[in-house]
């Protein structure tokens, strides 16, 4: 099974133990690698299955959604658009200056998208990971970025960034298991997409309720 960067670091500690209690006879090979060449490993049968965003180009395979992993605004602790612990609306960005990663990565596309809409721009600098966006909006006290809600835990764990929801139904990706139509894994992808859902579900929801820290921390969606 594949799966995208901006997930599998943060996803597969929760998954892969689940997956075995719940299907401890499916042995289960991850393979890290962006959603062009993930879908084009499914499509031609070098991996059964890949978790990737719904709203990337798929092609013709079928998928089963895991959950939705909202976006939220994460900046400098003295940054202007993280001031507020109130949820932000997209034009909340109008006139900022986002940070995004480099070409290639299907995050990218979608934060372009928002950004589009809300009429925010890019500088020259682009991450090759969500670390390295996290450091870079972290030593810069105007720009700002976009994260998806799952990968908190892990890149704002020392509070160094302060993040702000965006309002409900706002801007994010719905994550799914993909495989070739037809296939004869069919069955046994279903069945590893619940548990995976569940998994997702249990681990998105928490950020919700959270706050930052006294510290000045991180303030989570």
């Amino acid at each position: 099974i594949g799966v995208i960067p901006t997930v599998c670091p943060y996803l597969l500690p929760d998954i892969a133990p689940a997956l075995r209690r719940r299907l401890p006879g499916l042995t289960i090979e991850w393979s890290e690698d962006r959603t062009h060449a993930l879908v084009r490993q499914v499509a031609s049968g070098a991996l059964d299955a890949a978790v990737v965003a719904l709203e990337s180009d798929l092609g013709d395979l079928e998928t089963a959604v895991l959950g939705r992993d909202p976006f939220v605004i994460a900046a400098a602790p003295g940054n202007r658009l993280v001031q507020s612990s109130s949820p932000a609306r997209v034009d909340a960005l109008d006139g900022a200056e986002v940070l995004l990663l480099e070409d290639g990565h299907c995050l990218r596309d979608q934060a372009l998208a928002v950004c589009a809409r809300a009429g925010a721009g890019e500088p020259g600098l682009r991450a090759t990971s969500l670390s390295t966006l996290v450091q870079m909006v972290g030593a810069s006290g105007t720009r700002v970025t976009l994260l998806p809600a799952m990968a908190l835990p892990v890149e704002n764990r020392r509070g160094q960034i302060r993040v702000r929801p965006f309002v409900k139904n706002g801007p994010g990706r719905t994550l799914v298991l993909a495989w070739r139509r037809g296939s004869a894994v069919k069955i046994a992808a279903a069945r590893v997409a619940e548990v995976v859902a569940r998994a997702l579900t249990h681990k998105i929801r928490p950020l919700r309720a959270h706050r930052p820290p006294r510290s000045g921390g991180a303030a989570a969606d």
